[in-house]
């Protein structure tokens, strides 16, 4: 119980860091789906003769344990995956409260995941459909609502992907894809455009469906395991700062390895930059900070996303996005 309490709170702390980072766009969650409770929106397709994904607990070499435990949705709990294999599983989102009819949309998708597949053969990928499954598509080709023609004014977060695989990673027949060897635990987001001021025509519903495949050659590797599928809704405000935030800073460089330098755009007294990571815990913090530079240490932290917030007399003055890398 006071896990699942935590989690709450963390996700909670999260949402709040995104609705302070995003300029003109504010976000709340929508859903969380961590395999612990049932996801009634969420089918595994077993019309698909041979579908590997499972819920459970994962007893493999490499996925050896979930992100929250104990469970995850996985390529086989136990097993490496076969060869000629095509498995997957849909989430629909049922009428969504879109912007422009009364509140928000599911404009941000993101989870964690670990994959071992062979490079540029087998992996997983994720496609999109607008119309109650007649048509899909890659979530990174989505001309629909994904549009790349499309950006906020010195707004980062919209659109844009985290983490996520491009048009030149791609698997059989050329799809884009996660594939190879993600190395551990990678978060892993990807950002729509959902604004009635863009799109004129907006769906009823939207599915995801999560695709595995494999070649004709066995490699005993362990396939792809996906945790905390997270949705958040969106509301666009054309670009206005509706947290009205006194002060910026910016970081260089971002990402970087060991050491960072924050230098802020207004000279700053006993301030206070917290560290948070991707599901909201706090990390790290540095306590009074005068001037307008000093360095970030990496010191312990894993690599992956992290939110920084910088405080001053209990206000919120600044926020940014920070991305350390191995």
């Amino acid at each position: 119980m006071q896990k699942k309490t935590d989690m709450k709170k963390y996700l909670l702390i999260l949402s709040t860091l995104l609705l302070t980072l995003t300029n003109g766009h504010s976000q709340t969650p929508f859903q969380v789906i961590d395999f612990e409770t049932i996801a009634p929106n969420l089918t595994i397709d077993t019309s698909l003769i041979g579908n590997i994904w499972q819920i459970g607990i994962p007893n493999k070499t490499f996925f050896n344990q979930a992100y929250s435990i104990p469970n995850v949705i996985v390529t086989d709990t136990v097993n490496y995956y076969p060869i000629n294999n095509h498995s997957d599983f849909t989430i629909v989102i049922n009428n969504p409260f879109w912007f422009g009819n009364g509140g928000g949309s599911p404009s941000t998708m993101s989870f964690w995941s670990k994959y071992d597949t062979d490079l540029g053969k087998d992996g997983g990928y994720i496609d999109v459909s607008y119309n109650g499954g007649s048509t899909w598509a890659n979530v990174i080709q989505d001309s629909i609502m994904f549009d790349t023609t499309f950006t906020f004014e010195n707004n980062p977060f919209l659109p844009g992907t985290i983490n996520f695989y491009s048009d030149t990673n791609t698997i059989l027949n050329g799809t884009p894809a996660f594939s190879g060897n993600s190395g551990g635990w990678v978060y892993s987001e990807i950002y729509w455009v959902f604004c009635m001021a863009i799109k004129k025509s907006l769906p009823d519903s939207v599915m995801f469906r999560f695709h595995f495949v494999s070649d004709s050659i066995q490699n005993n590797k362990e396939g792809w395991m996906i945790d905390n599928i997270s949705f958040t809704s969106g509301a666009c405000i054309g670009g206005v700062n509706e947290n009205n935030l006194p002060s910026s800073f910016s970081i260089c460089p971002n990402p970087f390895y060991s050491e960072t330098t924050i230098q802020t755009n207004k000279i700053i007294k006993d301030a206070t930059l917290t560290v948070y990571n991707s599901i909201g815990q706090q990390v790290k913090q540095i306590r009074n900070i005068s001037g307008q530079t000093f360095t970030l240490h990496r010191d312990n932290l894993q690599s992956g996303l992290y939110f920084l917030q910088l405080t001053q007399e209990n206000k919120i003055i600044a926020t940014e996005k920070l991305v350390i890398s191995d």
